[in-house]
């Protein structure tokens, strides 16, 4: 419990982010030990910088063990989880993303992992009809057991949670600030219900206010708690795409609401669909994909893998419908990266498999 107040105080500091924490700790090895240190000892660290032991030193002054004790004391009366990487609390899901967060600031509580989890995402200034179809997948996914996870972001974010809300399901919001931090400020009362029947989570320490680069970096810890994430409008160059792209790579499923052609709003959710995204236009086509048992994608492999050599066999058994990256495929066969590529080229020569985007592969339908 020591080392976790200890660990809360290193957050706080401002200008020390994630990069300046890892090198720290690496160097003294515990948060404590940091904070026992003389002065002198900050010095000569790489890519520790004269700022950086200026502050280090500014957030020892004045505070003793009691203070940071009492500190840590008072956010847990707050309701506030402090969740580190490697406590059992911490989720599984965002242990297997490339880069996870060090640890997250939690009001309410984290997605049930043994349910299904979604990520609703979508433009800032989106259409009526954008706002509808927001509204209807959070409230109907929402309704049957499905877990909504956004932003909180005006737009589609916000109508995606109040669907969820609406129809009485939870729903999650991933900050691109503190936990203690509402934005947009017109979300308040969305933010306090979501801590009542969700949960508000940061990897950003508390007060930190809402900068422009903090919200990609969310987006990865947003589709990570995901099963999958539905895109409902979002232009060519979006944050929503960037979203989805995460999400591909991490092996997620990707859904997109298809729009006008002629319309800005609907060109990135478009070209999703034309580069294999599943398309849906009503909350069935998800909770139904969701209903569907994968052993029947087996059968089918088990039926096609008759006339493959084993190294084809290895990557052919490990596919189905769903996307997978090829660094999950060379994880699961445990196969060399060149060998895992010549069986990918000969299975798309038979037109096997096909590569949906981004080096994500899937079966070919018959």
């Amino acid at each position: 419990m020591k080392e976790k107040a200890f660990l809360f105080w290193l957050y706080q500091i401002k200008g020390i982010g994630k990069a300046k924490r890892a090198i720290l700790l690496k160097h003294f090895k515990t948060a404590e030990c940091i904070f026992r240190v003389d002065s002198a000892s900050y010095q000569g660290i790489k890519g520790i910088t004269e700022k950086d032991i200026k502050g280090l030193i500014q957030a020892k002054e004045g505070i003793s063990e009691e203070k940071i004790e009492e500190s840590y004391n008072q956010l847990k009366e707050r309701q506030i989880q402090f969740i580190v990487r490697g406590e059992k609390a911490y989720p599984e899901k965002l242990s297997r993303i490339y880069d996870p967060p060090d640890a997250l600031f939690v009001r309410g509580k984290l997605p049930d992992f043994n349910k299904k989890s979604v990520a609703i995402v979508g433009a800032r200034n989106c259409s009526a009809y954008g706002k509808e179809m927001a509204e209807w997948f959070g409230r109907e996914l929402g309704n049957a057991g499905i877990q909504i996870v956004s932003g909180l972001a005006r737009g589609i974010d916000g109508y995606a949670h109040s669907g969820a809300l609406e129809g009485d399901g939870d729903t999650f919001a991933v900050l691109g600030c503190g936990v203690d931090v509402c934005y947009p400020p017109e979300h308040i009362s969305l933010f306090t219900k979501m801590i009542n029947r969700g949960g508000i989570i940061s990897e950003y320490a508390m007060g930190t206010a809402p900068k422009a680069g903090n919200f990609p970096m969310r987006n990865r810890i947003l589709s990570g708690l995901a099963d999958g994430i539905i895109v409902v409008e979002a232009k060519k160059r979006s944050g929503s795409l960037i979203t989805a792209e995460i999400g591909l790579e991490q092996g997620k499923d990707i859904f997109a609401i298809p729009g006008k052609a002629w319309d800005s709003l609907s060109e990135g959710s478009n070209s999703l669909i034309k580069e294999g995204a599943f398309l849906v236009t009503k909350p069935n086509d998800v909770i139904d994909f969701y209903e569907v048992k994968w052993e029947k994608f087996s059968q089918i492999n088990k039926k096609n893998e008759i006339f493959l050599d084993f190294k084809q066999k290895m990557v052919y058994s490990c596919l189905s419908f769903k996307p997978k990256h090829i660094s999950i495929i060379i994880e699961e066969t445990q196969m060399p990266f060149w060998e895992v590529t010549e069986a990918i080229i000969e299975l798309q020569l038979q037109n096997r498999i096909r590569e949906i985007t981004s080096n994500c592969f899937v079966i070919e339908r018959d």
